[in-house]
Order: C-alpha cells, then structure tokens, then sequence
C-alpha cells in the first residue's frame, strides 16, 4: 500500500467512525474492551487481543452479536480502574462503566474492586456526570479513532513516527492520518495526533 492508498483508506475510514450516529455507543464498547478481554476463537484458543486496528472491529462486531470469528468474549476488568476514574466525568464512560459490570456480573465472575465501588454507588441511587461533559468524551472519542488510524497503518507496514517531524521523508501514520483528517475539514497538527498516539500506545 502506497502513501496515497492509505490516506485514502483512513479518510474513508475516520469520515464513517467520526461522523455515524452511534459514535458514542462504538465509544462506549471500545471503553469496556479497554479494560481487558479474553476472546475464545471457533477452534478453542484463548487470547487477548489488542482493541485497535482489525482486531477492534472484529470485537464490536462480536458484542454487538454480529458474524465474527470468536466464539465469546470474556471481560477480565484488569483495567477497570482507567474506566471507573473517567465516570467521574464523562457520561459515556458512566454508561460504559454500568455494561460492563453487568456482563462480568453474567460471566459468574467476581466485580474488580474499583468495579465494585462504583456498582454499590448505583445502586444506591447515585446518577452520572451531567451530559454537559459530552463534548469532552466526543474529544476522548476522536482521540481513539486517531490512535486506531495510526495502528491500523502500522499494521499494513507504516512506521507510526518519524525521528523528525521536520523530516523530508515525512511518510510516517502520523503524517496520513493528518493528511486524511485535513480531508475531512478537521485541522490537526502533526504534534497533536502524535500526542494522540503516545497516550493510546500502552493499548498496543
């Protein structure tokens, strides 16, 4: 794939995932498999996945009961932690947080204990951040399909970075997923999506 396929593929790919109606709700799943996951496959073998690039889709395709190559997904809630302190401020991570106690709880496994707090908080009653707090979750939102770009090109051979940004071989992730975002009327510098990518890249 050339530079020029590829920022073909991811213009295509961040117009559909920034600008469909369910972007939060894809937020919200990509929240809960955050937290950590293990995925049985048709043959039997257990694994955990990396929620970005393919895996990602092939995962929301499974929680959302569509055809897939696994057989189940088993939420471990390592992570929870991650999640539960975004609660405290996002509502999309509120709702997220809410699933994905109900799918461990279904899974006849015991809530992590940041889990746990959280859970006994709702059912007493208490209620989420204001939805006020939406257009931040949208950035956070933005920011992962960024980081997903990024890997999804990694996947097919890109190098994420360049040493210099000022390079003349700027050919990195980076750079086309700049290029796609300015496509779309969405002006992002270089710097900023490779800050994007450096808090997403422990996911990796």
């Amino acid at each position: 794939m050339n530079y020029e396929q590829a920022k073909r593929l991811i213009s295509k790919k961040l117009q559909t995932e920034l600008y469909q109606p369910y972007g939060m709700e894809r937020y919200k799943m990509v929240l809960m498999l955050r937290t950590g996951i293990e995925a049985t496959t048709e043959k039997g073998r257990i694994y955990q996945p990396v929620p970005l690039g393919i895996n990602l889709e092939w995962l929301i395709k499974t929680l959302c009961s569509k055809e897939s190559y696994f057989v189940t997904i088993r939420f471990t809630g390592k992570r929870a932690a991650n999640l539960v302190e975004l609660t405290k401020h996002h509502p999309t991570a509120w709702d997220a947080a809410k699933e994905l106690a109900a799918k461990i709880l279904e899974q006849g496994d015991p809530l992590p204990p940041e889990l746990r707090q959280f859970t006994i908080k709702v059912l007493r009653g208490e209620e989420g951040p204001n939805k006020q707090g939406r257009y931040r979750a949208e950035n956070l939102y933005r920011d992962q399909c960024v980081a997903d770009a990024i890997y999804t090109l990694h996947e097919c051979g890109f190098k994420p970075l360049t040493k210099n940004s000022n390079d003349s071989q700027n050919n990195s992730a980076c750079h086309v997923v700049v290029e796609a975002l300015a496509k779309l009327g969405d002006m992002i510098s270089y710097e900023a999506v490779r800050s994007i990518w450096k808090n997403h890249k422990e996911f990796c």
